[in-house]
């Protein structure tokens, strides 16, 4: 399956398929790859895995890719650049910027659940606030999206974050 999504991935990245930002590329209507440093890439991935399995609601994970490119941009002798990929499910949702009403309301509740759960796990959801990394998915579900700057933490700091999260929500 692995050889299979390379070569859906290399060919995303030659159609610069990229998805809300430069560094996402759209792998197929379900799968995205997110680009970046090997250690970003690899600590997204864990954080990933990890929040997954203690239940937050977030996109699936589903692993690691790392492909070699000739930079055909540079002056020869060309060059390999290695570039490391996070495969995760692409969940069907809007941003919280988008929603109104009760849906807002709803999205604002479980995005504040979530990340409750997330801070009850000794994690630092740095940038959750944003709007841009939560989405209301199908039936009305919240996605936590991109923890690559999501950290363990100290008691203060989990309970800074939290007065934060009980200021930003309803």
């Amino acid at each position: 399956m692995m050889k299979h999504l390379v070569r859906k991935l290399r060919k995303a990245i030659l159609d610069e398929r990229t998805y809300k930002k430069d560094f996402i590329y759209l792998i197929n209507e379900k799968v995205l790859a997110k680009s970046g440093s090997e250690k970003d890439v690899r600590h997204e991935y864990k954080m990933a895995k990890y929040l997954r399995k203690k239940g937050i609601s977030i996109p699936r994970a589903y692993g690691l890719i790392k492909i070699d490119f000739l930079d055909a941009k540079l002056i020869p002798p060309f060059k390999p650049v290695t570039t490391w990929f996070f495969l995760m499910e692409k969940i069907q949702g809007k941003e919280i910027k988008e929603l109104q009403g009760a849906e807002l309301k709803s999205a604002l509740r479980q995005r504040k659940r979530e990340l409750e759960k997330v801070l009850e796990l000794g994690i630092t959801p740095y940038d959750a606030l944003y709007e841009r990394n939560s989405l209301l998915g199908k039936n009305n579900k919240l996605y936590l999206i991109d923890f690559k700057s999501w950290r363990k933490a100290p008691r203060e700091k989990l309970d800074a974050f939290y007065l934060n999260l009980l200021q930003y929500s309803l």
